[in-house]
């Protein structure tokens, strides 16, 4: 009977918290939002006919390491009863992704044209 009680290993929990992210709407949206600004990046290089490949790798690598340390911190809150931080952290990465590469592709156009 002592066996039924116990809570399963920490690591067990965290797995189960990542999967059960698949139904998150907030982390639905974020990771759409995302994929959206990559796509359209994509497509803005081809027509625009000025594809720069550090350009798109570090706009690429800065995707990848906002998305991986997103779905690593979200369950790991969850875990510890943190929820509505991590709630907070998937506004805030929103936020501060969407003003931090729109500002930075705005100085880099405007650098393009006019330097």
């Amino acid at each position: 009977m002592h066996l039924l009680l116990t809570q399963p290993p920490q690591h067990i929990l965290y797995i189960q918290y990542f999967a059960s992210m698949i139904d998150n709407v907030l982390i639905e949206w974020f990771v759409l939002a995302i994929v959206i600004d990559i796509v359209t990046g994509f497509f803005k290089s081809i027509i625009t006919h000025r594809t720069i490949s550090s350009k798109g790798t570090g706009g690429l690598l800065k995707h990848a390491a906002v998305i991986i340390l997103t779905l690593t911190v979200y369950p790991m809150l969850e875990l510890c009863g943190l929820g509505q931080a991590g709630d907070s952290l998937v506004f805030f990465f929103s936020y501060f992704t969407w003003f931090l590469l729109s500002k930075t592709g705005a100085k880099w156009d405007y650098r393009y044209h006019h330097g």
